[in-house]
């Protein structure tokens, strides 16, 4: 598909993103097709680290192999999200790493749509080797939204009226407030239901639907609170093109669970220990992806980069002290 996108059509990019989308984040989902985790996982609740297994020196190889053939976009540790939107919109790229279905897909279908613009994007399935596998590896959202957790601190002057803030998120007319907004103003309740009104959905601005919504409510973004009505998501996706990726993606879920690792309690010493194992483990995995990506070192280095892994950066201490915490939690 790539191919043709730069040999048919002229495509600069044929699959544009940025570094940390395709090899690094939580969207690593192209690593995931050579049967490895991009960072930490588990596999039988043992727990693994993705650049240490061999399907991970494939997964480079063939990464290497596409931006050598210019398939893969030569801006790629450099890109950021307005130069990514701009290069999906004007046809300088073909396809996407990681799109969000709100907030990428149905924003840029908007886009064209209110420019008139003959334009069409669609989802595709997680990538594999062979057809008929499952990627093991999906985009899933954590069971508990670390990233929208709240504490109160012992400097707050008015920890009670904070508290009781909080909680606030947790009742009827903040689950409400929280998907819906103002009624009356972003949403009507009809039938019973709560109904987002043309200020969401046609929005006179031309906003999309998660632009809009950001306006009035936090549905979209993590926050403290209950989210995500169903209400909410029946909306969220207008287009036909949403839905249908949606539950294409939905269909590859089933071991997602089993290979994550959940947020773990930190025991002693450890949490230090992670730290600072972490920072500097994390910086230099992603400069030497990119080196093997980009041809700047040769994967006949790669060896000598796990060798590295274990002897300046503590590779094994990191998967022990993971190892142990993992244990205990499944102990509990």
């Amino acid at each position: 598909m790539l191919r043709a996108f730069k040999e048919k059509k002229g495509v600069a990019a044929p699959l544009t993103g940025s570094l940390s989308s395709f090899c690094g984040g939580a969207c690593s989902t192209f690593v995931g097709a050579f049967g490895v985790g991009d960072r930490l996982y588990q596999e039988d609740g043992k727990v693994k680290f993705g650049p240490m297994e061999d399907g991970y020196k494939k997964f480079l190889e063939t990464a290497h192999m596409w931006y050598s053939e210019g398939l893969l976009d030569q801006d790629l540790s450099s890109n950021k999200s307005t130069l990514i939107d701009a290069k999906i919109t004007n046809g300088e790229s073909g396809a996407m790493i990681c799109c969000y279905l709100g907030g990428g897909l149905g924003r840029y279908l908007k886009q064209k749509e209110n420019e008139g613009a003959s334009f069409d994007l669609v989802g595709t399935p997680y990538p594999v080797m062979n057809k008929g596998e499952i990627n093991r590896f999906p985009i899933m959202e954590e069971d508990v939204m670390v990233t929208a957790s709240a504490v109160v601190t012992s400097a707050c002057k008015n920890p009670e009226t904070a508290i009781e803030w909080l909680d606030y998120w947790y009742s009827e007319d903040g689950y409400n407030l929280m998907n819906f907004g103002v009624e009356g103003k972003s949403y009507n309740m009809t039938d019973g239901k709560p109904v987002y009104t043309d200020e969401i959905l046609k929005n006179p601005e031309g906003l999309s639907i998660a632009e809009a919504l950001s306006m009035y409510c936090r549905a979209t973004s993590p926050a403290p609170g209950l989210k995500q009505a169903p209400e909410y998501l029946e909306q969220y996706y207008p287009y036909e093109q949403q839905k249908q990726t949606l539950e294409m993606w939905k269909a590859n879920t089933s071991d997602g669970r089993k290979i994550k690792i959940a947020n773990l309690n930190a025991k002693g010493d450890e949490a230090d220990t992670l730290s600072s194992i972490r920072a500097e483990l994390n910086t230099y995995v992603n400069e030497k992806v990119w080196n093997f990506v980009s041809g700047k070192e040769s994967l006949d280095n790669y060896d000598a980069f796990r060798n590295e892994l274990k002897s300046k950066f503590r590779i094994d201490e990191y998967l022990t002290i993971i190892q142990n915490q993992l244990d205990r939690y499944n102990n509990r």
